[in-house]
């Protein structure tokens, strides 16, 4: 069946059509480098995020380089790509927080639009782009005193829908290690409170953007975007053992 129109941020984006542009809060100065692709035929809207926290990189390189890959002629459904959330972090090197404020956006929702920057933020991104989505795939890394072990967080205390459904997609990846998560005020982890499936994977760290981690993140990306049928790769699933803690 042939997509429609789509309007999101402001912006409407054709069948079959890529948009790239900032995205601002509430009309604030304060920006959100996006990419909205709308595919030619209905599917899943699947959102790609990095930059919660800003010191982590692999991530945005993962989605800069998707955004320019996907050809949305070939995409059934729609993407979002929001290539960093915390930019005030990135542009002024905090590793973690938002500086205005001090808020993890791992920790603050549910947001307020009255609320301090952080809140903002929050109620912004629950709004416009949890309310949007099927599945969220949230990309983050280890920070300046971080090595991590390569890991899935999905959710364990949502619908048991949500929960299964998100499981499911963190087992189809590359990462083997999938941790059971009780956490309900980060942007993934609220968007399961709200029904929608989503998972956290942690890759790389010590403020690297390590090539390894950045092109397994996109080969992770592709694969999930074709479980969905989103983006037609013929990825097989990642077929070695899978630890559940």
């Amino acid at each position: 069946m042939k997509n429609e129109v789509w309007n999101l941020l402001g912006r409407e984006v054709n069948i079959g059509e890529k948009i790239q542009f900032i995205a601002h809060l509430y009309e604030e100065d304060y920006d959100i480098p996006v990419t909205l692709i709308n595919g030619v035929n209905k599917g899943k809207t699947i959102v790609v995020s990095a930059g919660v926290h800003s010191g982590e990189y692999p991530g945005m390189a993962a989605c800069s380089i998707l955004s320019e890959q996907i050809d949305p002629l070939k995409v059934n459904g729609r993407i979002i790509i929001l290539h960093c959330i915390n930019t005030q972090g990135f542009y002024t090197k905090h590793e973690r927080f938002v500086p205005e404020d001090g808020g993890n956006m791992n920790d603050v929702f549910p947001g307020d639009k009255n609320g301090t920057l952080s809140k903002r933020l929050a109620a912004f991104l629950e709004e416009n782009i949890i309310d949007e989505a099927d599945f969220i795939v949230d990309l983050h890394s280890g920070q300046g005193e971080q090595l991590l072990s390569t890991c899935i967080f999905f959710p364990s205390t949502a619908s048991e829908e949500v929960n299964n459904a998100s499981l499911e997609v963190a087992k189809i990846t590359t990462i083997n290690n999938l941790i059971a998560s009780r956490a309900k005020s980060g942007f993934y982890s609220y968007a399961t409170t709200k029904g929608i499936p989503s998972i956290l994977l942690e890759r790389g760290g010590l403020n690297r953007c390590d090539r390894k981690d950045y092109e397994a993140y996109i080969k992770d990306i592709y694969l999930i975007l074709d479980h969905f049928k989103v983006v037609d790769k013929n990825e097989k699933k990642s077929q070695e053992v899978k630890f559940i803690w």
